[in-house]
């Protein structure tokens, strides 16, 4: 096979993993090299070529994912973040793409609607259990546990860590 013949098949590759979903250069690059480890530089040729074409664009890439992420599910800054390592974003890029969207939207209010949607699903919490998982659910939606502390201790008098009956 030619250099040009293999430059058309990842060529082809690339737009077929590009019309699938938006990807990061590095993710790109990585789902590339999975199938074809031997042409690094033709690779590199087609994400240089694509970056032209404006399909790739790890700046835009970022901030569309960060706000569909922000829009469709309320998450926390440090749960933003790791999804966007996973997409291969480089750190500075993920910074400044998180204080962006953050100032926004600040974290407090979408940890409201996350509370909000938790209660109108579940209902308001009573016990400490119930608090417990409401608790444990915004850690996991990546909120700070302080601000998460602070925030129910607004809509409950229950105590999160001291249990009155000695439930777990």
């Amino acid at each position: 096979m030619t250099d040009q013949q293999s430059y058309d098949k990842i060529m082809a590759r690339a737009l077929r993993l590009l019309a699938l979903r938006p990807r990061s250069r590095e993710e790109l690059r990585q789902k590339l090299l999975e199938k074809n480890p031997r042409y690094e530089s033709i690779i590199s040729q087609v994400i240089a070529r694509l970056g032209e074409l404006g399909y790739l664009d790890d700046v835009r890439f970022a901030a569309d994912y960060a706000h569909m992420r922000v829009e469709t599910k309320p998450v926390g800054r440090r749960r933003l973040k790791n999804e966007l390592r996973k997409r291969m974003i480089a750190e500075d890029l993920i910074d400044r793409t998180l204080d962006d969207i953050y100032t926004r939207e600040t974290e407090t209010t979408l940890m409201d609607r996350a509370v909000e949607g938790w209660i109108r699903r579940r209902g308001h919490p009573h016990t400490r259990a119930e608090m417990k998982r409401l608790f444990d659910y915004l850690l996991r939606l990546g909120f700070e546990p302080s601000q998460v502390r602070e925030r129910l201790q607004k809509i409950s008098s229950i105590a999160i860590e001291d249990d009155p009956q000695g439930n777990e």
